[in-house]
């Protein structure tokens, strides 16, 4: 298990490396290593990595909910208080809704399985914007203003309002099996 942990971080460190050079997004780094060494790509990690996977997202998640937190100021965040959820809960139902239509009506997918896809991608764009709005803040950018931490709070109630929502389908999905 621990081999699997090192080769993960040296992966991700290498192709770090590769993804600044280019000067793509960090993100299609951690994309990149993490298709290569998956089960169906080079299958390069132990079983128990492979088993504990559920808790290591959510271990992931924990990061970038901290990350985002940490630098919260609260008389900010009270000046910016209304405007948070706004933005998280307007763009994630919109995104997830958009995502559930396309799927069900482009893939044939059943309600129950389109709306999974639809909230879990919604989901996955705090993992996107916290890294992103970070590094506005070390440049400086709009920081009177406010809007990284309007950002960074409303991508964690993004994260949950998806989640909420990806239960209520995986619920009706796992209703829909019993029946």
């Amino acid at each position: 298990m621990i081999l699997s942990i090192l080769l993960i971080v040296i992966l991700g460190m290498l192709a770090s490396r590769l993804v600044e050079k280019l000067g793509l997004p960090r993100l299609l780094e951690m994309i990149g290593v993490g298709i290569a060494v998956r089960p169906y790509g080079l299958d390069l990690l132990d079983s128990p990595i492979l088993q504990n996977a559920t808790d290591i997202r959510l271990i992931a998640l924990f990061i970038i909910f901290l990350r985002a937190g940490f630098g919260l100021e609260k008389d900010l965040l009270r000046n910016v208080g209304p405007v948070a959820p706004r933005m998280s809960a307007i763009p994630c139902l919109l995104e997830g809704l958009t995502i559930t239509a396309i799927s069900c009506c482009l893939l044939a997918l059943p309600l129950a399985e389109a709306g999974m896809l639809g909230f879990i991608l919604a989901a996955v764009s705090s993992a996107v914007i916290v890294p992103a709005v970070l590094q506005l803040e070390k440049q400086g950018w709009s920081m009177r203003r406010g809007v990284p931490v309007m950002a960074r709070a409303g991508a964690s109630v993004d994260d949950v309002f998806a989640i909420t929502l990806f239960t209520i389908f995986l619920g009706m999905g796992t209703q829909q099996e019993q029946y």
